[in-house]
């Protein structure tokens, strides 16, 4: 649940934008900078249920399921 993933989701590393791309697609993006790994209980295995979820919440948008959905890794300022 999302209260289970509260630190990786307003970590703003996973995000699922509130509105549609120009082509009509939902959005999830995923900003590399912000993966903070040295935060306590904070793991890449919790990242990635965190962006699961999102997806899961993505896919249930009526635009997702017939517009598809647009993933945007961000590697600006990464490692």
């Amino acid at each position: 649940s999302a209260d289970l993933l509260y630190r990786e989701l307003s970590s703003g590393f996973n995000l699922l934008l509130p509105d549609v791309d120009a082509h009509g697609h939902v959005v999830l993006t995923q900003q590399m900078a912000l993966l903070d790994l040295s935060r306590p209980g904070m793991t890449l295995e919790s990242y990635q249920q965190a962006g699961y979820y999102l997806l899961h919440r993505a896919l249930q948008r009526h635009e997702a399921q017939v517009n598809g959905i647009a993933l945007v890794l961000d590697f600006r300022g990464f490692g």
